[in-house]
């Protein structure tokens, strides 16, 4: 099924970019298996992985974002930012679940087995930018470690911190750290040429979680749209500032790129008005 596209945002949303993913199988990277939320997704989430995540599917910078977890006789229900309840029946589960998006369209994804960093939910945020005369350069990568207690490793909204990817994967697996790295590249290539057979995006932050044995799991793609696009600040709290300066001067030159394209078009379409016989 062709993913639909948000035109008045000009962006996939997280359902529609879930299948984009999952139109071809790569060996770089694993995918959460998600599904749209309901009372018998849930029921059988819960069945199967214990500890699942609730995401709207308009969302970003990790807003909303709930995970509930079963343990022994009861269901665990956290939002982002918001003290845990705990529930017996998964009715009164579901019914505060939807207390709590309304009319949100949401979606429902397994818990990926994903390692920690001091306790810690940590992901690796890789920054793609497409160049209009090369195409996609990967721009770099960081760790971003979400702040204790917190269900979502998004920065601004967990008090959490940016780390070197190499500090963090060396720590963590000292000998797999330049396999993963090289697996990072592939896998973000491969997905920005999946977005090249929807749409034509200037830019994408790709979101990855590790696993124990290396393996990487996409845990969202974030492209430019309307509202913005990712956000390359974070690279800038890095102690080495060479990935961000780099990504300013490739944005300011991409952006000149565009601007010429546009007035290419423009001329192109006044000629070919002229030429119109009367």
């Amino acid at each position: 099924m062709t993913p639909i596209f948000d035109s008045d945002r000009a962006f996939f949303n997280k359902w529609e970019m879930h299948q984009m993913m999952n139109e071809k199988t790569v060996p770089y990277f694993t995918i959460p298996r998600t599904d749209m939320f309901s009372l018998p997704s849930l029921e059988n989430y819960i069945n199967l992985y214990q500890s699942v995540f609730i995401k709207p599917v308009a969302s970003w910078g990790g807003q909303n974002i709930s995970k509930v977890t079963k343990q022994k006789q009861q269901l665990v229900w956290t939002l982002q930012g918001q003290p845990s309840k705990s529930f017996i029946a998964l009715d009164h589960l579901f019914t505060e679940l939807l207390s709590s998006y309304g009319d949100e369209l949401c979606i429902i994804q397994q818990e990926a087995p994903l390692i920690t960093c001091d306790n810690r939910p940590f992901d690796i945020r890789t920054h793609m930018q497409h160049d209009l005369e090369d195409g996609w350069i990967y721009s770099g990568d960081l760790v971003r470690m979400g702040g204790s207690g917190s269900v979502v490793s998004n920065v601004a909204i967990s008090n959490g911190s940016v780390k070197p990817t190499v500090d963090v994967l060396s720590l963590l697996f000292e000998g797999l750290a330049p396999k993963i790295t090289q697996d990072l590249a592939a896998a973000s290539m491969h997905i920005c040429d999946q977005l090249d057979q929807h749409y034509f995006f200037l830019e994408a932050g790709i979101d990855f979680g590790v696993d124990r044995s290396g393996g990487l799991w996409l845990i969202e793609v974030n492209t430019n749209d309307l509202l913005g696009g990712p956000d390359q600040t974070l690279f800038e709290e890095l102690p080495d500032k060479t990935y961000f300066n780099d990504m300013v001067k490739r944005k300011e030159r991409i952006n000149g790129q565009t601007i010429q394209k546009l007035l290419e078009l423009y001329e192109e379409s006044l000629k070919d008005n002229n030429s119109d016989p009367k």
